[in-house]
């Protein structure tokens, strides 16, 4: 440690870049949400396309479920964040009430419980191979 003002007679470590643990998991989860190719609010193909959670991904019971994500170009991703009744719109229309209650519900009954992640990316690389 230096004392203000005073020069640095030891080099710097370079900090060490580390991936977040879920990180493969995600990339594989969000490669199977894209794959349709087009945005489902305004049907754009030449964009890039962002994977959205209709369930937060702090949930991890709903995490990597796949009917929990939707492929969205940017500008609708960001409307879909910006304005809450777009939002609700949205939800109504490609996943309709049952089904977000049923994520909801799937997400809060595992809060506090461990997730099989081996048996989840499994399951998305069998995914990901059948396409």
């Amino acid at each position: 440690m230096t004392k203000l003002g005073m020069k640095r007679t030891t080099p710097r470590k370079p900090m060490k870049k580390r991936l977040p643990k879920d990180y493969a998991l995600d990339r594989m989860w969000s490669q199977i949400v894209r794959s349709s190719g087009r945005c489902v609010v305004c049907g754009e193909t030449n964009k890039i396309l962002h994977a959205h959670h209709w369930v937060g991904r702090r949930y991890k019971h709903t995490r990597w479920e796949i009917s929990n994500g939707v492929p969205l170009c940017h500008q609708c991703h960001q409307e879909l964040h910006d304005m809450p009744k777009f939002r609700k719109d949205i939800e109504r229309k490609f996943l309709g009430a049952d089904k977000m209650e049923q994520l909801e519900l799937m997400a809060r009954r595992g809060v506090g419980t461990k997730v099989d992640k081996e048996a989840i990316k499994s399951k998305l690389t069998e995914l990901i191979k059948g396409e």
